[in-house]
């Protein structure tokens, strides 16, 4: 039942994607904060698989992401459950890293799980899609949990990608989100009065 309800809320939340209807409230995001909530959601699980679960965070001075704090957090708790699903030994790593250069933040989820062969990582982030038909009766899921994730990441600014040397080899999902900058808004121009 609460399988059930998880793809009842993931078809809710893709319609209001899809028309449009998603508020998303914008805030500074503060990593660190990110992955405390992130670890005290997914360690449990980790642990009674036995796996290792880190986060690292890479991140200098005051850097902070620009999103909906709630979203992402939606976003990285689905990446890592996903990890969790396609690992059966090993390690999670999640980091983030800070690229102020580029503009933006780069967030990773690395796994030492099953890999995704090349030909289908180009729609992992598809609706109902998964690796095969196969893995999602092995390990069940729909793989809506990545659509809205892509989804998300694309209303904030940022993209969502993933990467596997193929069958075996572990994966990496990673998504980037643009940097909080805390510019002053330009003061308005007075306008000039008439002569």
């Amino acid at each position: 039942s609460r399988h059930l309800l998880g793809l009842i809320n993931d078809v809710l939340d893709i319609a209001k994607i899809e028309s449009g209807k998603l508020m998303l409230e914008i805030d500074p995001i503060d990593v660190q904060a990110l992955f405390d909530e992130v670890y005290t959601v997914t360690h449990v699980q980790a642990a009674q698989r036995g796996i290792e679960l880190r986060f690292e965070a890479d991140i200098a001075g005051a850097a902070r992401a620009r999103g909906d704090f709630g979203k992402v957090k939606q976003v990285l708790i689905n990446l890592v459950g996903n990890s969790l699903k396609f690992t059966p030994k090993g390690s999670i790593i999640v980091r983030g890293k800070a690229h102020p250069e580029l503009g933006h933040l780069m967030f990773e989820v690395n796994d030492t799980g099953i890999g995704i062969p090349p030909d289908r990582q180009k729609v992992i982030f598809e609706k109902f899609v998964q690796a095969d038909g196969s893995t999602t009766r092995r390990f069940g899921g729909t793989g809506l949990g990545l659509a809205i994730s892509r989804s998300l990441v694309e209303l904030m600014g940022g993209i969502i990608g993933v990467h596997s040397d193929g069958e075996g080899k572990g994966t990496r999902m990673y998504f980037s989100l643009p940097m909080w900058r805390d510019e002053a808004l330009p003061t308005p121009e007075p306008l000039a009065a008439n002569e």
